[in-house]
């Protein structure tokens, strides 16, 4: 999955909420970092010898992080999912006025099981764009500079080979989409005629079977199928 301007258009006047889950998601990338260094520190102090005290109140702050940091992603994610709905709600409003416009002349020469796909699956399956995408991706921008910023202290070589490691993972995804030369969207349009075919056959399966023709479509459909 890459960023996509045309989807984020969808997003106008539910920003604010994204912006929320990102810096819920950040908040709870810090309490992240925190476990660890309270995590180090901890074991720092066991091989050291330090007194009960100091280990327990060690181990104390891992365990408040490890909480906080689960609570902060739980309410990251509800944040998120409720934004998509929000979307997905919204264009298929969209798409249904479309079709109201176009009239039933428009509809009685489309296939059925292609507009069906792109009202429910096709809508469906932007819930993860919006719902996890979106929100992580700005994470997964951000917080290696945190992290960065956190490891210098220590060891600035390291933290430079970690963030350089993280933005080429942030970045290669989309790469790749431009080096593949669109197999992403061959495979789309395959997979959406599959699919379209398949309804078809389903739902006009009775008089398929009345013309003698059932089993015709089901060799076009095994074409379609290995062609997938």
């Amino acid at each position: 999955m890459y960023f996509d301007r045309r989807l984020w258009g969808l997003t106008r006047g539910l920003r604010g909420r994204i912006a929320l889950a990102i810096l819920i998601g950040l908040a709870a990338a810090a309490f992240g970092i925190a476990r660890f260094t309270l995590l180090g520190t901890m074991l720092a102090r066991v091989f050291a010898g330090s007194g009960f005290l100091s280990i327990a109140v060690a181990a104390a702050g891992v365990a408040i992080a490890v909480v906080l940091r689960g609570l902060l992603d739980h309410y990251r994610t509800l944040i998120a999912y409720e934004t998509a709905a929000h979307v997905q709600t919204d264009l298929r409003g969209r798409l249904y006025d479309k079709i109201a416009e176009l009239g039933p002349a428009w509809f009685a020469g489309e296939r059925t099981g292609g507009v069906m796909l792109s009202i429910v699956d096709g809508v469906e399956q932007l819930q993860t764009f919006f719902g996890q995408y979106v929100p992580q991706v700005c994470g997964a921008a951000l917080t290696p500079i945190a992290i960065f910023l956190f490891i210098m202290w220590w060891d600035v070589p390291v933290a430079t080979v970690m963030l350089i490691a993280a933005l080429v993972t942030l970045v290669a995804p989309s790469a790749w989409n431009k080096i593949e030369g669109g197999q992403g969207r061959v495979r789309h349009e395959a997979v959406k005629s599959f699919g379209s075919e398949f309804l078809d056959a389903v739902q006009g399966l009775p008089t398929l079977k009345a013309f003698g023709q059932s089993t015709a479509y089901g060799r076009r459909l095994a074409e379609k199928a290995r062609y997938l």
